[in-house]
């Protein structure tokens, strides 16, 4: 790293907490947690792109397509459901949390369900949340270690700290616009490996002629993920990623608290359609980053064995030792920045969740500042009052969600350290205790949305026989079954316990002030048709690239 490096990584840091300052001016908790609605489809679809693609995934995924043994093209069949994820959320899930007018939409839950419901899931989110971003930061910092070389707790505070004060002091207005930023960073960082590896390979003529064709194989229709046949085949990516997709985006504040962001109901579809239609194009060229910087160092005998070892040194190693002065500080500044897009998502979205869902229920005084929402939010039916107690006014409610912030980002700082104790597959073992609860979770929502009798009991339920049963297949069937089957197996559990109870326990009636209709409408509207072509489109791309292998 040269001054020059230093220099542009300065520059970025400096911009991200100058974001903070300017819009550390919040009157409410939905200008702090919601930016009052106000946000446009494109910075939304940034944010939630920002988010969702961390630092974690510009590391791995290069490396499982150009390193990893019996890696390749085929990590793309993880983003063949994105089109189908958008059409579900944008007509079945997200118009009804939207319309409720809820900051959290744990809240949604409660005045749906009841108080348990709410509690128990936004608990399960809370655990969720924080420990997987403390292991995604702790991934991060050591790759600044290696790229940097800094001691892994300065690299850790140079994170943390910034995106904790930036987060603290602009809230969602500065995780919004920051994210935007920062996706845009990344782009830049992702061109530049392109460019700088394809000419130290003399070109793209010379790195085909090194490039082994079976990574190019980017559909597998034998690889079930049962029994030990191989885990990313065609059909355990779409159908276990399109439940863990929708439970991602449709019932994780993280990401849903952005969607509850947008302006309108016309402003959220044009945010999902900007999504189904950017994700797959993005973990493309993640793809072909891997493609042209694997082979390149594979061919180097000082880096070829290092790769060999640890394919996750490969993104590293090429930014330390083949790209200029400069451009070693825009690919830096690209991984801070997806790191720092998911910590401060997840500081926001935990605070959110802490004051709306715990909180004000304990500090509750005097006007709620919530029962402005309705304001905003299209179909509201009069004040939001998020099925708590009014929370404190104005000043008091922002002060509360910032001190929450704070807590926040200490905690998932202080995980962070402790990971960096533990075995490294503890990453792998985060991974799949989402998968754990993440699909069980949908399947409440589901329940409390589409099934009129569903109460509260039964979802409860529901939800722990889910949890329950995936614990059982990940605690007993192990690598006999591929992780990502648990969020169908566990959705399937949690649906039919509901649905079983609602007929045997049904509830008398469902709030009346809720809108719960699906929009079905939006089948037909010129984004769902949009994402129809789409998703066939990308299957005629993968097929092509695996014609080419």
């Amino acid at each position: 790293m040269t001054l020059t490096d230093y220099v542009v990584i300065a520059v970025y840091l400096v911009g991200m907490l100058g974001l903070g300052v300017y819009f550390r001016d919040n009157d409410s908790e939905e200008d702090y947690f919601l930016g009052k609605g106000g946000f446009g489809w494109f910075s939304i679809g940034l944010s939630v792109l920002a988010t969702q693609l961390s630092a974690v995934s510009f590391i791995s995924v290069p490396a499982f397509v150009g390193a990893r043994p019996g890696g390749g093209m085929v990590w793309t069949s993880t983003e063949l459901h994105a089109p189908l994820t958008m059409l579900v959320l944008m007509v079945v899930l997200i118009p009804p949390l939207y319309r409720s007018g809820v900051i959290s939409i744990y809240a949604f839950l409660e005045r749906r369900l009841g108080r348990t419901t709410r509690r128990l899931v936004g608990a399960t989110f809370l655990v969720n949340r924080a420990l997987a971003t403390g292991v995604a930061i702790y991934t991060v910092c050591l790759v600044l270690e290696t790229t940097l070389g800094v001691p892994f707790w300065h690299a850790l505070l140079f994170i943390g700290v910034i995106t904790t004060v930036y987060s603290w002091q602009g809230g969602m207005r500065a995780v919004i616009y920051g994210d935007a930023a920062q996706m845009i960073i990344l782009f830049l960082g992702l061109f530049a490996c392109i460019y700088f590896a394809l000419d130290a390979q003399g070109g793209v003529a010379a790195w085909r002629q090194t490039l082994d064709p079976a990574r190019l194989v980017a559909l597998d229709f034998t690889a079930l993920g049962i029994g030990g046949d191989g885990d990313f085949g065609f059909w355990p990516l779409l159908i276990g990623g399109f439940f863990i997709s929708v439970a991602y985006y449709g019932t994780d504040q993280s990401e849903a608290q952005r969607l509850l962001s947008s302006r309108d109901l016309p402003t959220l579809r044009r945010s999902l359609l900007f999504v189904g239609l950017v994700r797959y194009p993005v973990i493309a060229l993640y793809a072909l980053m891997g493609l042209v910087v694997g082979p390149l160092l594979l061919a180097d005998a000082g880096t070829a064995a290092r790769v060999t070892a640890d394919p996750d040194r490969m993104i590293p190693l090429f930014i330390t030792d083949y790209l200029p002065a400069g451009v070693r500080g825009i690919l830096v500044v690209a991984i801070l920045a997806a790191a720092m897009s998911s910590l401060s998502s997840a500081i926001n979205s935990l605070s959110a969740v802490t004051v709306e869902d715990y909180l004000k229920r304990w500090f509750g005084a005097g006007a709620g500042a919530g029962a402005a929402a309705g304001s905003y939010r299209g179909g509201g039916a009069g004040p939001v009052t998020n099925g708590t107690p009014p929370a404190p006014a104005g000043v008091a409610t922002v002060t509360l969600s910032r001190l929450a912030s704070l807590v926040w980002g200490a905690f998932i700082l202080l995980v962070a350290s402790l990971v960096g104790g533990a075995n490294e597959t503890l990453v792998v073992v985060i991974a799949q205790i989402g998968s754990i609860s993440f699909a069980p979770i949908l399947a409440v929502f589901v329940l409390a949305i589409l099934v009129p009798r569903a109460r509260a009991a039964t979802a409860n339920l529901g939800l722990l026989v889910g949890i329950g049963l995936n614990l059982y297949l990940w605690l007993g069937v192990g690598d006999d079954l591929f992780w990502i089957w648990w969020n169908v197996t566990g959705f399937a559990a949690s649906l039919v316990t509901g649905l079983i109870g609602s007929r045997l326990y049904p509830a008398t009636a469902r709030p009346a002030e809720l809108d719960l209709r699906p929009d079905w409408q939006a089948l037909r509207s010129p984004e769902a048709i949009v994402l129809y072509v789409w998703f066939f489109l990308m299957l005629g791309v993968s097929y092509a690239w695996s014609y080419l292998g």
